[in-house]
C-alpha cells in the first residue's frame, strides 16, 4: 500500500509518477479523465492506463477490460479477477477498483458491505484519496455500513487536505446541509469555489445553484448562468436542465426559448425526469423507446415547439 502522507494535487502526483510511482501514474489518468487540475483529456487518460497495463500493472489492465480501453474487449468478470489479484498483491488501486465493482454491480453481484470492508481494511495505512473519499461517502449515506456523518466529515477533510477534488465538493455539501458538522454556508461556498478552481464538473452546478438561490452568498443570476454553462459543457445533466430554465425565464440573461429548449432536450436525452417535465409543460412530449442495442434513448414524438 502507499504511504500515509502523500499528496494528490496534480504537481505532487506528476512528480511521483515521473519517479516511477505506478499509483501516482494511475491517478494522473483520473485527473485527465475528470479535468481535475488540468484540462480534460480522455484520450491522454486512456493512453496512460494502456501504458501502465503494458508495463504489467494488474489494476490498470483490469481497467482496460472494465472500460474497453484500446483494443481490449469489455469483460467485467475478467476485470474483477484482475482486481482481486491486485488486492492480493497489496495494490491500493486494485482495492479501489474492486470496491467500485462491488458498489456498482460490475462483474459481481452488487454488495456495498463488501466494498466497505475493502476500504476499512486499508484505511488506517493509506493516503490514497479515492479510497478515503469513497469510504467517507458510504459512511455519510449509509451505503453498506451504518451511517456515521461525523466520521465521514473527518475522512472527507483528510482527503481534501491531500488534494482530492471530489472531497471538496462532498465536504462543501456537509457544511451546507449540516451533515456531521455545524452548518457553515460560508465554508461551503469556499470549498465549492476551490473545487471549481480545480475544474470539477459537478462543482460548477452546485456553486451555480448557490448563487442562483442566494444560499450562503448574495444572489447573482449572471454568475449562476456562467457556472451552469461550464457545467453543462462538461456534461453535467443538472447544469443542462437549470441552464435551460435560465434561458426560458430570462434569469441572468435575456429570454431565449431556442437555447432553453435546446438545453432541456440535452438533459432529457441523458435521462433527466425533471427536464422532461419542463418540456412537457412547453408542449414537447418525450418517451423512452427501446433500441435494437437495448440502450434507452429519449426521442421527441410530438409537440408545439419541435422545430424550435
Amino acid at each position: 500500500m502507499n504511504g500515509k502522507d502523500e499528496k494528490y494535487d496534480f504537481d505532487s502526483v506528476r512528480a511521483r509518477a515521473e519517479r516511477g510511482d505506478i499509483t501516482a501514474a494511475n491517478f494522473m489518468s483520473d485527473c485527465y479523465r475528470d479535468g481535475h487540475y488540468v484540462e480534460r483529456d480522455e484520450a491522454k487518460a486512456e493512453a496512460i492506463i494502456l501504458e501502465l497495463a503494458e508495463k504489467g500493472h494488474v489494476a490498470s489492465l483490469g481497467e482496460c477490460y472494465l472500460y474497453g480501453h484500446g483494443g481490449y474487449a469489455k469483460d467485467e468478470k475478467r476485470a474483477v479477477e484482475l482486481f482481486e489479484r491486485g488486492v492480493e498483491e497489496g495494490d491500493i488501486v486494485a482495492v479501489g477498483d474492486l470496491a467500485y465493482c462491488y458498489r456498482s454491480g460490475l462483474g459481481v453481484e452488487r454488495d456495498d458491505a463488501k466494498a466497505v470492508a475493502l476500504y476499512e481494511k486499508v484505511i488506517g495505512h493509506t493516503s490514497y484519496v479515492p479510497v478515503i473519499h469513497e469510504l467517507a461517502f458510504c459512511l455519510c449515506h449509509g451505503e453498506g455500513v451504518q451511517r456515521d456523518e461525523k466520521r465521514a466529515v473527518e475522512l472527507y477533510q483528510k482527503a481534501a487536505d491531500r488534494g482530492c477534488v471530489p472531497a471538496l465538493v462532498s465536504l462543501g455539501a456537509c457544511y451546507s446541509q449540516g451533515s456531521g458538522v455545524e452548518v457553515d454556508k460560508a465554508k461551503a461556498i469556499e470549498l465549492l469555489g476551490k473545487a471549481v478552481e480545480a475544474g470539477d464538473a459537478d462543482s460548477y452546478f452546485y456553486l451555480g445553484y448557490q448563487y442562483a438561490n442566494g444560499d450562503g452568498v448574495d444572489i447573482d443570476k449572471k454568475r449562476a448562468l456562467q457556472l451552469y454553462t461550464k457545467g453543462a459543457n462538461m456534461g453535467v445533466v443538472e447544469a443542462m436542465e437549470h441552464l435551460g430554465v435560465c434561458y426560458l425565464n430570462g434569469e441572468g440573461t435575456e429570454v431565449n426559448q431556442h437555447l432553453g429548449i435546446l438545453y432541456l432536450k440535452q438533459a432529457a436525452e441523458k435521462g433527466s425526469g425533471s427536464a422532461i417535465g419542463h418540456l412537457r409543460q412547453l408542449g414537447i412530449v418525450y418517451r423512452r423507446e427501446e433500441e435494437d442495442n437495448a440502450e434507452e434513448k429519449l426521442k421527441v414524438v410530438h409537440g408545439a415547439c419541435m422545430n424550435t
